[in-house]
């Protein structure tokens, strides 16, 4: 599966939630802070490999995360570019992440043939819905789901497990993420046609 174009860039507009550490003035000890939210819960770097040898990288912190990308599994990462849009978090606890964004443009994730059935059914823009789950200690279960329009056609869905590095550190690469676009599933483009033949 290739990367869609910035992939976790969808991430990064998420809102960021600030979880303080508080320290006694009374003595040098620190008292930590019960992690009350998804980003809290998950500190750490967490990675995920597609079939094609791609993979994405989340580093995540008590209040938000920084996300990167490589099309291989070895080397640098790199930060992808935002694709836009407006993202509403509509839960977020110890166990679970999910939001929605809309208002994405179409050409941002999707090109050639894809763009083109998408513009000739009457969609310019797109939406997802993204759900991250907290399933063990190591493993964080997500998945995408890419819809024209206001989430009125469902084009693809991404899912997969982020997996906890022993390892918080991680090289990053001077230059931008490649831009790889995402391919609609077959059954979505049947479903435009039919819209499109309807016009």
């Amino acid at each position: 599966m290739k990367l869609f174009k910035n992939y976790f860039a969808l991430v990064l507009l998420l809102p960021l939630l600030v979880l303080p550490l508080s320290c006694s003035d009374d003595d040098d000890s620190q008292e930590i802070v019960t992690p009350t939210n998804f980003y809290a819960a998950h500190n750490g770097v967490w990675v995920t490999s597609f079939s094609d040898g791609s993979q994405n990288l989340l580093d995540i912190y008590n209040n938000g995360w920084d996300s990167y990308a490589r099309t291989s599994n070895s080397g640098c990462w790199s930060s992808p570019t935002s694709v836009g849009g407006s993202t509403t978090i509509t839960d977020n606890t110890l166990d679970e992440l999910i939001a929605v964004t809309s208002n994405i443009l179409a050409s941002n994730v999707f090109s050639g043939d894809d763009l083109q059935i998408l513009t000739d059914a009457g969609y310019t823009y797109i939406s997802i819905s993204q759900a991250y789950l907290h399933t063990s200690s190591t493993l964080i279960s997500f998945a995408q789901i890419f819809y024209a329009g206001d989430f009125e056609v469902e084009l693809l869905t991404i899912s997969g497990n982020f997996g906890k590095q022993s390892n918080d550190s991680f090289d990053t690469c001077k230059s931008e993420a490649e831009n790889i676009v995402r391919i609609i599933t077959d059954e979505a483009k049947i479903e435009l046609q039919n819209i499109i033949n309807k016009l």
